[in-house]
């Protein structure tokens, strides 16, 4: 039975390969060498460019609380400023959808 090594050339997509199949980037790493060495045929996995951006992304987004902290501060100091304004309409709805709720 012949393995496949699997040697990412990106050290973040080893370790993001590393951590999908439940090992350390390092161990991956030699298992997958050692593979190709007993294996006699030079067998190699590439991985795009695509599929990189979105291992970080979805490790960002793991990472990640879900607050846009960018985004408070601003309203935080309109408030504090007396500038922010809330559109008539927009109140009128979230008045209407509380009080249905409540009937």
């Amino acid at each position: 039975m012949t393995s496949i090594g699997y040697l990412p050339s990106n050290p973040e997509t080893a370790a993001l390969a590393g951590q999908s199949a439940g090992t350390s980037a390092t161990s991956a790493k030699v298992s997958g060498t050692s593979a190709q060495q007993g294996a006699g045929n030079a067998e190699a996995v590439t991985v795009s460019s695509d599929a990189t951006n979105t291992a970080q992304l979805l490790t960002a987004a793991r990472n990640a609380n879900g607050i846009d902290q960018q985004a408070v501060q601003q309203l935080k100091s309109q408030i504090q400023s007396g500038t922010y304004s809330i559109p008539p309409d927009k109140l009128a709805t979230s008045i209407a959808t509380a009080l249905n709720g409540l009937i």
